[in-house]
Protein backbone atom coordinates (compact mmCIF):
# COMPACT_ATOMS: atom_id res chain seq x y z
CA UNK A 1 0.00 0.00 0.00
CA UNK A 2 2.75 2.31 0.66
CA UNK A 3 4.49 2.00 -2.74
CA UNK A 4 1.34 2.65 -4.16
CA UNK A 5 0.56 5.42 -2.41
CA UNK A 6 4.68 6.20 -3.08
CA UNK A 7 3.85 5.76 -7.17
CA UNK A 8 0.99 8.24 -6.91
CA UNK A 9 2.42 10.63 -5.47
CA UNK A 10 5.12 10.21 -7.68
CA UNK A 11 2.87 11.39 -10.58
CA UNK A 12 1.65 8.44 -11.92
CA UNK A 13 -2.28 8.16 -12.78
CA UNK A 14 -3.25 5.17 -11.37
CA UNK A 15 -2.44 1.41 -11.28
CA UNK A 16 -2.52 -1.63 -12.90
CA UNK A 17 -3.00 -3.86 -10.17
CA UNK A 18 -3.27 -8.03 -11.33
CA UNK A 19 -4.75 -10.81 -9.17
CA UNK A 20 -3.46 -14.07 -9.88
CA UNK A 21 -5.91 -16.21 -7.04
CA UNK A 22 -9.25 -15.59 -8.12
CA UNK A 23 -9.66 -18.50 -9.92
CA UNK A 24 -10.88 -22.10 -9.26
CA UNK A 25 -8.20 -23.71 -10.35
CA UNK A 26 -6.33 -22.41 -7.38
CA UNK A 27 -8.44 -21.67 -4.49
CA UNK A 28 -11.94 -22.29 -3.43
CA UNK A 29 -14.71 -19.19 -3.33
CA UNK A 30 -14.63 -18.94 0.62
CA UNK A 31 -10.36 -19.08 0.22
CA UNK A 32 -10.58 -16.23 -1.98
CA UNK A 33 -13.01 -14.14 -0.25
CA UNK A 34 -10.80 -15.18 3.00
CA UNK A 35 -7.05 -14.56 2.02
CA UNK A 36 -7.50 -12.38 -1.43
CA UNK A 37 -10.41 -10.20 -1.49
CA UNK A 38 -9.11 -7.90 1.37
CA UNK A 39 -5.88 -7.93 0.59
CA UNK A 40 -6.93 -6.39 -2.64
CA UNK A 41 -8.95 -3.92 -1.23
CA UNK A 42 -6.62 -2.69 0.46
CA UNK A 43 -4.16 -2.49 -2.20
CA UNK A 44 -6.81 -0.97 -4.38
CA UNK A 45 -8.01 1.56 -1.60
CA UNK A 46 -4.51 2.93 -1.38
CA UNK A 47 -4.78 3.53 -5.11
CA UNK A 48 -7.99 5.28 -4.96
CA UNK A 49 -6.12 8.32 -5.53
CA UNK A 50 -5.61 7.65 -9.27
CA UNK A 51 -8.07 8.80 -11.54
CA UNK A 52 -7.51 5.55 -13.38
CA UNK A 53 -6.92 2.16 -11.72
CA UNK A 54 -7.13 -1.31 -14.39
CA UNK A 55 -7.48 -4.72 -12.61
CA UNK A 56 -6.07 -7.97 -14.39
CA UNK A 57 -8.17 -11.31 -13.32
CA UNK A 58 -5.66 -13.67 -14.33
CA UNK A 59 -5.95 -16.79 -14.96
CA UNK A 60 -8.73 -19.61 -15.97
CA UNK A 61 -12.03 -20.47 -14.13
CA UNK A 62 -11.95 -16.49 -12.62
CA UNK A 63 -14.43 -15.80 -10.35
CA UNK A 64 -15.35 -12.49 -12.21
CA UNK A 65 -18.33 -11.57 -10.64
CA UNK A 66 -16.28 -11.64 -7.30
CA UNK A 67 -14.50 -8.68 -8.83
CA UNK A 68 -17.22 -6.78 -10.15
CA UNK A 69 -17.85 -4.26 -7.33
CA UNK A 70 -13.99 -3.43 -6.99
CA UNK A 71 -13.47 -0.09 -7.45
CA UNK A 72 -11.55 0.02 -10.19
CA UNK A 73 -12.22 2.00 -13.54
CA UNK A 74 -11.25 -0.90 -15.55
CA UNK A 75 -11.03 -4.68 -15.66
CA UNK A 76 -9.43 -6.70 -18.25
CA UNK A 77 -9.39 -10.63 -18.50
CA UNK A 78 -8.60 -13.29 -20.80
CA UNK A 79 -11.80 -13.13 -22.24
CA UNK A 80 -11.15 -14.88 -25.51
CA UNK A 81 -9.41 -18.20 -23.65
CA UNK A 82 -12.14 -18.21 -21.04
CA UNK A 83 -15.26 -18.41 -22.65
CA UNK A 84 -16.66 -14.84 -21.07
CA UNK A 85 -16.35 -12.19 -23.80
CA UNK A 86 -16.05 -8.66 -23.75
CA UNK A 87 -19.68 -8.04 -23.74
CA UNK A 88 -20.98 -10.23 -21.57
CA UNK A 89 -18.21 -8.64 -18.94
CA UNK A 90 -19.19 -5.53 -19.96
CA UNK A 91 -23.05 -6.29 -18.61
CA UNK A 92 -21.61 -7.14 -15.81
CA UNK A 93 -19.28 -4.66 -14.47
CA UNK A 94 -20.06 -0.98 -15.13
CA UNK A 95 -16.63 0.34 -16.20
CA UNK A 96 -14.56 0.18 -18.82
CA UNK A 97 -13.90 -3.45 -20.12
CA UNK A 98 -9.92 -4.11 -21.63
CA UNK A 99 -9.61 -7.07 -24.18
CA UNK A 100 -10.90 -8.76 -27.35
CA UNK A 101 -7.43 -10.27 -28.49
CA UNK A 102 -5.59 -13.02 -27.22
CA UNK A 103 -1.96 -13.31 -26.44
CA UNK A 104 -1.53 -16.01 -29.25
CA UNK A 105 -3.67 -13.16 -31.85
CA UNK A 106 -0.78 -10.71 -31.70
CA UNK A 107 1.78 -12.89 -31.23
CA UNK A 108 1.08 -15.47 -34.19
CA UNK A 109 -1.72 -13.78 -35.89
CA UNK A 110 -1.85 -11.74 -38.83
CA UNK A 111 -2.52 -7.71 -39.14
CA UNK A 112 -5.17 -9.24 -41.85
CA UNK A 113 -6.74 -11.29 -38.80
CA UNK A 114 -6.28 -8.96 -35.72
CA UNK A 115 -7.59 -6.28 -37.66
CA UNK A 116 -11.13 -9.23 -38.17
CA UNK A 117 -11.03 -10.54 -34.49
CA UNK A 118 -10.67 -6.21 -33.38
CA UNK A 119 -13.98 -5.63 -35.72
CA UNK A 120 -16.03 -8.75 -34.38
CA UNK A 121 -14.57 -6.98 -30.29
CA UNK A 122 -16.14 -3.89 -31.34
CA UNK A 123 -19.08 -4.62 -33.07
CA UNK A 124 -20.53 -6.88 -29.98
CA UNK A 125 -19.49 -4.04 -27.42
CA UNK A 126 -21.14 -1.29 -30.08
CA UNK A 127 -17.58 0.35 -28.97
CA UNK A 128 -18.51 1.39 -25.70
CA UNK A 129 -16.73 1.15 -22.29
CA UNK A 130 -14.64 -0.84 -24.16
CA UNK A 131 -10.54 -0.86 -24.88
CA UNK A 132 -9.01 -2.93 -27.69
CA UNK A 133 -5.99 -4.96 -25.85
CA UNK A 134 -5.21 -8.58 -25.22
CA UNK A 135 -6.72 -10.03 -22.34
CA UNK A 136 -3.33 -10.16 -20.65
CA UNK A 137 -0.74 -8.51 -21.39
CA UNK A 138 1.23 -8.32 -24.64
CA UNK A 139 3.91 -10.12 -24.70
CA UNK A 140 7.64 -9.10 -26.05
CA UNK A 141 8.11 -11.47 -28.91
CA UNK A 142 4.52 -9.74 -30.42
CA UNK A 143 5.67 -8.50 -34.13
CA UNK A 144 5.58 -4.63 -34.15
CA UNK A 145 3.61 -4.97 -37.35
CA UNK A 146 0.62 -6.91 -35.09
CA UNK A 147 0.74 -4.16 -32.34
CA UNK A 148 0.74 -1.32 -34.95
CA UNK A 149 -2.14 -3.54 -36.51
CA UNK A 150 -4.02 -3.26 -33.17
CA UNK A 151 -3.62 0.61 -32.96
CA UNK A 152 -5.02 0.80 -36.24
CA UNK A 153 -8.15 -1.40 -36.08
CA UNK A 154 -9.05 1.61 -33.65
CA UNK A 155 -8.20 4.57 -35.40
CA UNK A 156 -10.70 6.54 -37.77
CA UNK A 157 -10.28 5.37 -41.41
Amino acid sequence: MAFVQAVLEAGADGIFYASQYGSSLRISPSEYETFCRPFDLNVLEAAAAGSFNLLHIHGQAVYFDAFTDYPVQAINWHDREIGLPLNEGAQRFTGLVVGGLSQADVVEGTPAHIRAVAQEAIQATGGRRMCLSTGCVIPTVAPWGNIRAVRAAVEPA
